[in-house]
């Protein structure tokens, strides 16, 4: 599979070699950083910091920006529709329906906390099949990291686990 992360990297720069590249990780960070909704000032502050290029510049950071509300012109609507009801109910919901309570100065959040949320509602609906694949394969489930589970397997049995979750 293809994660966001590349496929943003892909429409937006044409390809990356590495995820070490500068295209990649702008990828990355803008990912979370606009539909988290920073401005350019803290998508550049973010790059020079979380993406570690102290050279990115504010026209770097509008370029990028420009460039991924042209690819997901339907995000500003979502961020609008998540903050109206966020004002109006005080929490927002993940998609298995768990509330995701907000004071009204963190409506900007709204988004963010769906999107998230229910992608850990996913990750955690699925540990127990993890941990069972992973028990099969003589290994044993380590710890869940933000959208990451993390088994230790023995290294002759690492490649057909991970199959099983591609």
């Amino acid at each position: 599979g293809i994660s966001p992360h590349e496929m943003t990297c892909i429409d937006i720069f044409g390809g990356f070699k590495s995820k070490e590249d500068r295209d990649y990780k702008t990828s990355k960070t803008g990912n979370f950083g606009l539909i988290y909704e920073c401005g350019p000032e803290q998508f550049r502050d973010q790059m020079r910091t979380k993406g570690e290029m102290p050279d990115y510049t504010l026209e770097d950071a509008t370029g990028f920006r420009n460039a991924w509300y042209k690819l997901y012109p339907e995000v500003p609507f979502l961020q609008e529709d998540a903050q109206r009801r966020a004002r109006q109910d005080g929490y927002v919901e993940t998609r298995f329906g768990r509330r995701l309570y907000l004071r009204p100065f963190e409506a900007h959040k709204a988004l963010n906390s769906e999107v998230q949320g229910t992608a850990a509602d996913i990750l955690k609906e699925g540990l127990p099949r993890f941990a069972e694949v992973a028990r099969r394969a003589g290994g044993y489930p380590l710890l869940s990291i933000h959208d990451e589970n993390i088994a230790e397997i023995p290294a002759g049995q690492a490649g057909r686990f991970a199959r099983q979750f591609q």
